[in-house]
């Protein structure tokens, strides 16, 4: 399932800075819901585990304008709210059906992930943008001492 999606696993070590920055926002991210769910009852914090899923997946993220559960799925997830009301998120009617319909959800995935890509290619634009307004463009010549 994942290589239709194109994901990588990358790992990250002090020397490959590359998925550091994601590990780190995520990792904070997770502490504040921990501290959150967690603050009256600290002994049972691996019972709201699941809560705390739920709301990571439910949450748009300001890099991609999406869900991380829409990203993959096409549609919100419900929350138990809907679920208990009968409100289904559209769950029924974008993946149970005939083979239209699912053409019709896997168009829709296909959209979704374009506009993600799309917008994350902007927002990747606007940090370097940024994050190079402080940088300094340094010379040297042959023969300069530089220090690390």
């Amino acid at each position: 399932m994942w290589e239709k999606m194109d994901t990588k696993l990358k790992r990250s070590t002090t020397f490959h800075p590359q998925t550091y920055g994601q590990t780190k926002v995520v990792n904070m991210t997770l502490v504040q819901l921990q501290r959150g769910y967690n603050q009256k009852h600290p002994k049972i914090w691996d019972e709201n585990l699941v809560y705390m899923q739920h709301s990571y997946n439910k949450a748009v993220h300001t890099s991609t304008g999406k869900s991380p559960f829409e990203t993959c799925f096409g549609y919100l997830s419900p929350s138990p709210l809907d679920i208990t009301y009968g409100q289904q998120g559209g769950v029924k009617k974008d993946i149970i059906g005939d083979a239209l319909r699912a053409e019709n959800f896997i168009e829709k995935i296909k959209h979704i992930h374009l506009q993600v890509k799309e917008t994350l290619q902007k927002s990747q634009v606007k940090y370097k943008a940024r994050h190079d307004r402080n940088r300094t463009k340094k010379s040297f010549k042959v023969g300069d001492r530089v220090w690390l």
